[in-house]
């Protein structure tokens, strides 16, 4: 259950309020609202960004509400550093279909070499034991 005065925030062009700046290889962006108040920005780039600065301008007055019609903007600027072990490079659509597959190849030999070995230790047959 939401306080009232947090059901005004659902009527909010969230995207509208946003400009991403930098760097000119991001083509789109796509903003969610969380269950938890916060904002989540999906960003769709066509180069690579890694290492690079983003720019985020949030102007509350393009909201289209009259109550945030005086708020300040607000700038922040921050590298593309992501943590996740995947880095921000673009690649193209055959590239990552190519390596979903050699991942997939590479789990099936995992799990075929997982099952004979399970099979040697039924057996008693494990080479060096």
């Amino acid at each position: 259950m939401e306080p009232l005065d947090l059901q005004a925030w659902n009527n909010v062009d969230f995207k509208s309020m946003i400009k991403l700046s930098e760097p000119a290889d991001i083509t789109n962006f796509i903003v969610n609202r969380n269950a938890d108040g916060t904002i989540t920005l999906e960003v769709a780039y066509a180069g690579n960004i890694q290492n690079k600065d983003l720019v985020v301008e949030v102007d509350p007055a393009l909201s289209g509400l009259a109550e945030l019609s005086r708020a300040p903007k607000a700038t922040s600027k921050f590298s593309i550093v992501p943590n996740d072990n995947e880095l921000a490079y673009y690649y193209d659509d055959a590239s990552f279909k190519l390596a979903n597959m050699i991942g997939n190849i590479a789990t099936a030999v995992a799990c075929v070499g997982l099952f004979l070995f399970i099979i040697g230790l039924v057996c008693a047959k494990v080479v060096g034991v």
